[in-house]
């Protein structure tokens, strides 16, 4: 395989050709990761193992071999070695702190990308909310480092939302749910000038997602004695209202819409399509099959989403559809709906989190059976098989 640098290099030149661009929805050169994250690690040690090793983990899904998987580790290893050492410093430095945040983030990113990816990955994300707070509360005193702030809190944002595909907590007794426990408004991050690199299209729709689950957990409380509150039905019914008028047209500045902006309304509508079944998945707790009307209902929104997933395969919005492309699989019930999915990830790049996800829904349509049905379904399906998935 070669030395040290020369599989270093490898794994630098596919980080910068290929990898640095799963992530975002803006164009190579106001990419973030190349702009300011790969200058970043060419003086810090600590970054520059962490995106050799996201590197290396995503060229080994296209040509996976022992030398690469080996090298991969060796650069894991060196990254939690660093990122141990950073933080027993306990710096007041917020520039250390940020190191430690997107250390954090590509741990977990590589986490998605590599056959390592268990419990152990949310663990990354929970750990960074802390350090954002510790972030918010210092004084960025040159332009780059706000950049660089901007753009690490808004891949944290985005990634605490969309990790889990079900409103059902993805927390522990110890550990709050990622999602209901968010530290940044997007008031805060429009702040920044760098803001919009990943979640421009979207991030309307992503707001509302911990509302969403702070209501399931309150349905789940109250659906087991067939009651619902006045004021949960409230906070349902206003959730479906602002779903269905975010991402309209209205929202685009002028001139008239060309494709670019065609797109971005595509993308929000699918987002929207898939968080209206999160909020009915959310209010009415694995009982939507049961209900023609609701069944009815969750169904257009997945049909109408399904559409227009197809449409994005081939632009760089498609970064940004694993989310609602799970949620909205798991409401689909026959052969000619589940090929247009899989030819949409089959459409991917060979991404672990993508094969295990196509995997996830094939043994969830295989069952056929109504209590299996949408994210309430999938979640039930993995506690029975001991199974978890996140996404980025």
């Amino acid at each position: 395989m070669g030395s040290l640098g020369s599989v270093s290099s490898m794994f630098l030149a596919h980080f910068v050709a290929e990898t640095s661009r799963y992530m975002t929805t803006v164009n190579p050169e106001k990419n973030p990761f190349l702009t300011h994250l790969l200058p970043l690690a060419f003086s810090d040690e600590l970054i520059l193992h962490s995106l050799l090793a996201l590197g290396g983990a995503h060229l080994d899904r296209k040509q996976s071999s022992p030398e690469i998987n080996t090298w991969v580790y060796r650069h894991y290893g060196h990254v939690i070695y660093l990122l141990q050492g950073a933080i027993s410093r306990k710096s007041n430095e917020p520039l250390e702190w940020l190191r430690a945040l997107l250390a954090q983030l590509i741990l977990y990113l590589i986490g998605v990308f590599s056959l390592a990816q268990d419990d152990g990955a949310m663990m990354h994300i929970r750990a960074g909310r802390k350090i954002v707070r510790r972030l918010l509360s210092s004084s960025s005193e040159t332009s780059n480092m706000r950049v660089l702030c901007g753009f690490t809190f808004e891949l944290y944002t985005y990634l605490a939302l969309i990790a889990s595909p079900t409103p059902y907590n993805n927390g522990t007794e110890s550990e709050l749910d990622t999602r209901s426990s968010l530290l940044l408004s997007w008031d805060i991050l429009k702040n920044y000038e760098i803001f919009g690199a990943i979640v421009s299209p979207i991030y309307q729709c992503l707001e509302v997602i911990p509302r969403v689950i702070s209501l399931c957990t309150r349905r789940q409380a109250e659906i087991m004695f067939q009651e619902c509150s006045s004021e949960n039905w409230a906070e349902f019914v206003q959730l479906i209202t602002i779903i269905e008028t975010i991402g309209s047209a209205d929202d685009l500045p002028e001139p008239a819409i060309n494709l670019e902006h065609e797109q971005s309304l595509s993308v929000s509508a699918i987002y929207r399509h898939a968080l209206a079944i999160f909020a009915y998945d959310a209010m009415w707790c694995g009982t939507i099959a049961e209900d023609e009307s609701r069944l009815s209902v969750v169904r257009r929104h997945a049909l109408s989403a399904l559409m227009l997933i197809p449409t994005l395969m081939d632009t760089h919005l498609r970064n940004v559809l694993l989310w609602p492309t799970i949620v909205i699989g798991s409401c689909l019930i026959n052969e000619t709906e589940w090929d247009v999915i899989r030819k949409v990830l089959s459409n991917r790049e060979p991404l672990f989190v993508v094969m295990k996800m196509k995997t996830m829904l094939e043994n969830l349509w295989a069952e056929n059976d109504p209590v299996y049905f949408g994210p309430y379904g999938l979640h039930k399906h993995m506690l029975s098989h001991q199974t978890v998935i996140y996404l980025a």
